[in-house]
């Protein structure tokens, strides 16, 4: 149903027509919501054949002029809350990004045209696992997983390095990704089209709330967005992996796995030391690599894991420049949450046996006693003391000494060779 032709890996707008046209507009969700347009998906389906071959015309004209339609570039953002947390706090919501329902139709079409030409030609890079066919988060863990035991098994040193990037699909370069779309062939009106794509997007936010009982909807001015990939777009994903698609080259020795863009790496070496400088040079490597695509790297969120057969180290340091990195470590078996230990320090240890110590010696006093007093003379006669007369106190020994409050959190104290 989608013709190709590849010549000498030039990229070619192959025109459609209405049966094309119809088969995206049935592959379109119905629940999806209205965009600016205001058109809701199931009307669309709905007027499938009446508008078809309608917008067959009009779309062949935007590829032959190379020039996406004005209309279909604004996205309605609604803020959805997360449902925990503040109300009145902004960072407690979620942007849903709307976009126009004839915008889903031709974004479609583009879409299998520039991913059956990527595919075709071998482009994308065999370590992306993102918005792929037959890829998913399946098959980058199995491939991450199988290196790493099989890096263990040889005995070698294992440090994974799991790189976090702050808004990557808000943050793309336009320049930058037409050029690495023009270096794989996408050039003249084609490249135009995805220039006119790009450029001139605008947003507005609308808000619904109740007002005496009724519900009203508040659009803000539009604002002009000149930077990364629409968000909830068709096209937007396919794009955004074409912009780290050479990050491979960067980070070829550390055989790299994505996932659009979540990126690790496995750095190995002979012992810990080798492999903590073989991570660092990862990192840095990584961060020369974000700084000239216009990326940020945050290295808060940004993840490194030892593996090991044999007992971890404390904390693995890393290099970055002049900086030195301390990371705590985390294990493949500190995945689930655990209730923190809390262990007895030294100086707690030691107070605790001195009063262990302290309660056996009056103990031992308080028996010596009461063995000196177990036969007075008139028990001995059997008879009973005077009326009124009190009997001796005599503390009980048998009760639960008193600990500190650390004692019961620590039960391995409790052992007799570790505490007398």
């Amino acid at each position: 149903m989608f013709p190709t032709i590849w010549d000498n890996y030039f990229f070619f707008l192959l025109p459609t027509n209405k049966l094309e046209v119809e088969a995206i507009i049935k592959s379109v969700s119905k629940k999806k919501a209205s965009g600016s347009d205001n058109v809701p998906c199931n009307i669309l389906a709905d007027v499938n054949q009446n508008i078809s071959e309608i917008l067959a015309n009009s779309i062949n004209n935007s590829f032959s002029s190379g020039v996406f339609p004005q209309s279909l570039k604004e996205a309605i953002v609604v803020p959805v809350y997360k449902g925990k947390g503040s109300r009145a706090d902004i960072n407690n919501y979620r942007p849903i990004s709307l976009l126009p329902a004839f915008s889903k139709v031709f974004e479609r079409l583009l879409y299998n045209r520039l991913y059956n030409y990527l595919v075709s030609n071998n482009f994308l890079s065999n370590c992306q696992h993102g918005f792929l066919k037959d890829r998913s988060t399946n098959s980058a863990i199995f491939e991450t997983l199988n290196y790493i035991v099989n890096c263990l098994d040889r005995g070698e040193s294992v440090i994974g390095i799991y790189f976090d990037l702050t808004k990557a699909f808000d943050t793309l370069d336009h320049e930058i990704l037409l050029t690495k779309l023009f270096n794989i062939g996408v050039r003249g009106i084609a490249l135009e089209l995805f220039r006119s794509y790009l450029s001139d997007r605008s947003q507005r936010v609308r808000f619904t709330y109740n007002s005496n009982g009724a519900i009203l909807n508040v659009l803000s001015e539009p604002i002009t967005i000149s930077k990364g990939v629409p968000q909830g777009s068709i096209l937007g994903p396919l794009l955004s992996i074409l912009y780290v698609n050479n990050l491979k080259k960067s980070l070829n020795k550390y055989s790299p796995c994505q996932f659009a863009d979540d990126t690790s790496c496995i750095a190995i070496g002979k012992d810990l030391h080798t492999t903590s400088a073989e991570a660092s040079d990862a990192i840095s490597k990584m961060y020369k690599y974000c700084e000239a695509q216009f990326l940020e790297l945050n290295m808060n969120k940004t993840l490194v894991v030892q593996y090991r057969n044999g007992p971890m180290s404390s904390s693995i340091y890393i290099k970055l420049g002049t900086n030195l990195f301390r990371w705590p470590m985390n294990s493949r078996t500190q995945n689930k949450k655990k209730k923190p230990c809390n262990m007895a320090t030294v100086e707690e240890q030691a107070a605790t046996i001195q009063l262990l110590q302290q309660q056996l010696a009056d103990a031992q006093r308080l028996l010596t006693e009461r063995g000196a007093n177990a036969n007075p003379p008139d028990a001995a006669q059997g008879d009973p003391p005077a009326s009124g007369t009190p009997r001796p106190e005599v503390e009980e020994i048998n009760s639960t000494p008193k600990l500190p409050p650390f004692w019961h959190k620590n039960p391995s104290l409790c052992r007799s060779n570790q505490v007398l």
